[in-house]
């Protein structure tokens, strides 16, 4: 069977939006793992003016997917990603996956956005 996927995924543009205002707010991650071995991941979050968090590490058990709602994820220091703010995530992998992205935010008027993005 071809190997699917990737070691290194790349979210560009991501956003935790958790205002008050919103009446519908959901950002989530999923991991397709394919392979006979569990996956090994970790996550960096990169900031435009602040410092890199680091350690995000989860485990997705071999053919499994796994959802990572984005305002669950702590790294080993209790450290959550920061909100309402932009952020790009990199995710390493022992073992190809697949990445999907996606938001849904309502916090403006009556408009939602939700893209699915992740670059290999």
């Amino acid at each position: 069977m071809k190997v699917q996927g990737s070691k290194n995924w790349v979210i560009p543009d991501a956003r935790a939006c958790y205002l008050k205002t919103a009446r519908i707010s959901a950002e989530s991650i999923v991991i397709l793992n394919m392979n006979e071995d569990a996956a090994n991941i970790e996550m960096t979050a990169y900031y435009e003016d602040k410092e890199p968090l680091t350690n995000f590490t989860v485990k997705c058990e071999a053919k499994r997917m796994l959802k990572l709602s984005t305002e669950k994820i702590r790294n080993f220091r209790g450290k959550e990603l920061a909100r309402d703010i932009p952020y790009s995530l990199h995710i390493e992998s022992d073992v190809p996956v697949v990445v999907s992205y996606s938001r849904i935010s309502e916090d403006i008027y009556n408009m939602a956005i939700m893209p699915a993005l992740s670059v290999e």
